[in-house]
C-alpha cells in the first residue's frame, strides 16, 4: 500500500510539473486536475489487437494495452481498408485511385 500512494504522489507532482508549464507558456487561468482515472488495460499476449467481426456491417477491434492513443489511428486506417463491406464503403473514392502525395523524406533519400 504504501508503494501506492508513493506511486500517487509521483503522478501528482509531474502534473503539476505540466500544469505549471502550461501556465508557464500560455498564463491559463489557475488549471487543475479535477479528476484522476487509473485504468486496466486489456492484453493478449502474442497479439497486437483483438478483431472481431461478430454481426454483419460491425467491427470491433480492442487490445491495445494502454497504447490506444498512439496506435489507434493507424489500426483504424488499416482496419478501414480491409473492411469489404459495400454498403459502408459506397461512394466513398478508391483510395487506389488516389494521387500520390509527396513525402519529404524519399525526396531527401532519392535526390
Amino acid at each position: 500500500m504504501k508503494s501506492r500512494r508513493l506511486w500517487i504522489e509521483l503522478a501528482e507532482a509531474i502534473d503539476e510539473l505540466i500544469l505549471a508549464e502550461l501556465n508557464r507558456r500560455f498564463r491559463l487561468p489557475t488549471p487543475c486536475v479535477s479528476q484522476r482515472w487509473q485504468g486496466r488495460y486489456l492484453k493478449r499476449p502474442g497479439h497486437a489487437v483483438l478483431i472481431a467481426d461478430p454481426a454483419p456491417g460491425m467491427r470491433i477491434v480492442n487490445g491495445l494495452g494502454g497504447n490506444g492513443m498512439t496506435l489507434s489511428l493507424g489500426i483504424a486506417e488499416r482496419m478501414w481498408r480491409q473492411w469489404k463491406d459495400p454498403v459502408l464503403l459506397s461512394g466513398l473514392p478508391d483510395p487506389s485511385a488516389a494521387e500520390p502525395t509527396h513525402n519529404p523524406t524519399n525526396a531527401l533519400v532519392n535526390g
